[in-house]
């Protein structure tokens, strides 16, 4: 059966399509800007291997090594004059892990990742970090600052396969002196070998 169409009836469908029509037409993909921080991939990632004597032995790595897009870190949101300041990344992990000590596998310009007494205490985790004290670099084909070199860091733990490891990492960084601060929370789940 058809039902004519009278302008009640085209009123009663145009509510409902246009907050969506306005919304597209209004708005612009060029005018936004994008959200101020620190981006990029960072790979946390734990293995449970068996070592010389036996053992078992989680690895943890803190790896933010490789190009962008795929990987790596960079600075979004910044403009080619901006001031880019302090940047730091802290590593919440697991009291599950106890205390690690990281080794430096690549970080020329970063501090080696370390426990953090002074970072915001957080229930049930441990916090490290590490600073960049290298200098940014603006390209003008991606509009992103991108850092002189990557942190990559390892720590192993001998005696027990960790399996399902904690991990909140906070990126926070200073843009023309504003903080801008990202958090991201995860459960790692080990590789066995």
């Amino acid at each position: 059966m058809n039902t004519p169409i009278n302008r009640r009836r085209l009123v009663q469908g145009a509510a409902w399509a246009a907050p969506v029509v306005l919304a597209a037409t209004s708005v612009p993909a060029y005018a936004a800007s994008p959200t101020r921080g620190l981006d990029g991939w960072l790979l946390n990632s734990t293995r449970c291997t068996n070592d010389a004597y036996g053992r078992r032995v989680t690895t943890y790595e803190f790896n933010a090594t490789g190009s962008y897009p795929a990987r790596g870190l960079w600075v979004s949101g910044a403009t080619e004059k901006s001031v880019i300041g302090t940047t730091k990344i802290i590593q919440y992990i697991g009291y599950t892990a106890a205390t690690l000590t990281f080794q430096v596998v690549q970080a020329s310009q970063w501090t080696t990742l370390a426990y953090d007494a002074s970072a915001p205490k957080r229930d049930g985790y441990i916090a490290y970090s590490t600073t960049y004290t290298g200098t940014w670099s603006y390209d003008k084909a991606t509009g992103l600052y991108f850092a002189a070199n990557q942190p990559y860091f390892r720590a192993t733990i001998t005696g027990t396969c960790i399996s399902g490891l904690r991990v909140t990492t906070r990126r926070e960084i200073v843009i023309d002196g504003g903080t801008y601060t990202t958090e991201r929370s995860g459960t790692l789940v080990s590789r066995q070998s």
